[in-house]
């Protein structure tokens, strides 16, 4: 990333999805978007990266691939 802040250009990571493949069950994540220890896990994973890469220019996240089929009116 040094490399491209030296030349003025900015990097951002895009996810478009949280899933937690893997991990399910274990240290009671799921993939329940109102689980506790799920925000909690993703949230530091968040932060992990912050700290691993200084220089990102920022982060943007959607949970739309991974959100349960919804009823009603929209």
């Amino acid at each position: 990333m040094q490399h491209a802040k030296d030349r003025g250009i900015d990097v951002y990571w895009f996810t478009w999805n949280i899933f937690v493949w893997g991990t399910e069950g274990k240290h009671g994540l799921t993939e329940e978007g109102n689980n506790p220890e799920t925000v909690a896990y993703v949230c530091a994973s968040v932060r992990e990266t912050v700290k691993t890469y200084p220089l990102l220019a920022g982060i943007g996240v959607t949970a739309g691939e991974n959100m349960k089929k919804r009823t009603g009116t929209v």
